[in-house]
């Protein structure tokens, strides 16, 4: 079935990723030049029979050559939402992460697969719940693991490791959610989940905003990206109780030590934390807020519309207000990130 419509899909996804919300669909461009986007779409759109309402597209552009083709999970069942997307180069394997819904949405789970040389991996479910709604999933790989020996000993090893972050909802409670997967010759071979509250300090709070035009949807938009040095990630997330946000730096830890923790990879607790509070910026539920970082701490949260890059900026402990970058004919949305990434790395 995938074949019978490999042509229909090529021209149809033009059009539709343009007109698809920011929260599904998601764009990667690798270092040397491959294009990858993925989006959901709505199979009775696409003209396909299928045991799912939405489905994920994949397609990859090099050069001049264009295919896509589906995630083949999303055919079997449920609706297919929220896509997030990272590359590891070494292996030239690309993990893709998203929702999936069933029981006309009473229950959902949180579904990770790679894509290496056309051929899929099998999917695995990460995280699942009834009344539970995830969402604002990003994805990020690290390529080395901070090895600790039996005497106390550090070193770096490689080691390959696909970390996410999402927003969670039950309906009652509300909260910023991480996942670290295990990735050896290719293959999963370990999960492990935590709220990410778990790694704050709460003596480092800061007071968040308390006036009436704040608006704490930037707090349910958690926000990952790799250390230069790849074998670390930083997350930002939101905390809705203080008005608070945290930026959080996670190292995969592989302690050789005998006992319960020996030989296994592990996340740990407290590395670095800080309380960095809540910037005045205005998003929507279905945007997709990205970040950047910079040197001493300098970072930017961006969300991209029709109109143009709206964003907000943290530096010497303190949030710009928002603003925004008009898009036109003459400055496109890939310009205006770059003059912000330019703006945080002091270039």
């Amino acid at each position: 079935m995938i074949k019978r419509f490999l042509v229909a899909f090529v021209l149809l996804v033009a059009p539709s990723l343009a007109f698809a919300d920011a929260a599904n669909r998601a764009f990667l461009l690798t270092q040397d030049g491959t294009l990858f986007a993925v989006e959901s779409a709505y199979t009775d759109e696409l003209g396909i029979q299928s045991a799912s309402t939405q489905v994920l597209v994949l397609t990859t552009r090099t050069d001049d050559k264009t295919s896509t083709v589906l995630v083949p999970e999303t055919l079997l069942g449920g609706q297919h939402t929220n896509p997030a997307l990272a590359y590891d180069a070494a292996s030239k394997s690309l993990f893709i992460f998203w929702q999936r819904a069933t029981s006309n949405g009473m229950s959902s789970d949180l579904v990770f697969c790679s894509y290496e040389n056309g051929k899929w991996s099998e999917a695995t479910s990460v995280d699942s719940a009834t009344y539970h709604y995830s969402r604002n999933i990003q994805v990020a790989v690290t390529r080395k693991i901070d090895q600790i020996g039996e005497k106390g000993d550090r070193s770096s090893v490689n080691g390959l490791t696909v970390h996410a972050v999402w927003w969670e909802d039950t309906g009652r409670n509300e909260w910023a959610r991480y996942a670290m997967l295990t990735i050896e010759n290719g293959l999963l071979t370990d999960i492990q989940i935590a709220d990410l509250s778990l790694f704050t300090n709460v003596s480092r709070e800061v007071p968040g905003p308390a006036d009436a035009e704040f608006n704490n949807e930037v707090l349910r938009h958690p926000v990952l990206f790799e250390s230069s040095t790849h074998d670390a990630v930083d997350a930002i997330f939101g905390d809705l109780l203080t008005n608070n946000m945290h930026r959080v730096t996670i190292k995969p830890t592989l302690y050789l030590k005998a006992g319960k923790d020996g030989g296994r990879l592990r996340v740990p607790i407290g590395v670095k934390d800080a309380g960095v509070g809540a910037p005045h910026f205005r998003t929507e539920s279905n945007s997709r807020v990205s970040a950047i970082s910079g040197d001493n701490d300098k970072l930017v949260l961006y969300a991209t519309d029709k109109h143009g890059v709206n964003y907000v900026s943290f530096s010497d402990g303190a949030w710009s207000p928002a603003r925004t970058i008009a898009v036109d004919d003459k400055i496109s949305s890939e310009a205006a990130i770059e003059v912000l990434r330019r703006m945080v790395s002091n270039q």
